[in-house]
């Protein structure tokens, strides 16, 4: 099992997936999703070069993956709850 999920304890993704805990607990995994798509804009915007293919200049796939799971644990826990999955803030505007 560690083999398959290495890859979750390199770099910073562990920060990304508390990140999309917290994200998609206060707003919803939308959100989580739109949040790890702009953070990884901004890695290639001002890291990489500019240009396709996106490898190897700062944009990471798997940067993405780990926040959207973080948004997806918080997801099936409002499911299996019975709460909104969109948010908790819902009914309070």
């Amino acid at each position: 099992m560690k083999k398959y999920f290495k890859w979750i304890t390199e770099s910073n993704r562990p920060k990304h997936l508390v990140a999309g805990l917290v994200i998609a607990m206060l707003f919803g995994i939308v959100t989580a999703i739109v949040a790890a798509l702009a953070a990884e804009y901004k890695d290639w915007a001002y890291k990489g070069c500019k240009g396709w293919p996106v490898t190897k200049n700062g944009f990471d796939w798997l940067d993405i993956a780990a926040t959207v799971i973080g948004g997806a644990i918080v997801a099936i826990g409002y499911a299996l709850d019975g709460c909104s999955i969109s948010s908790p803030f819902t009914g309070l505007i």
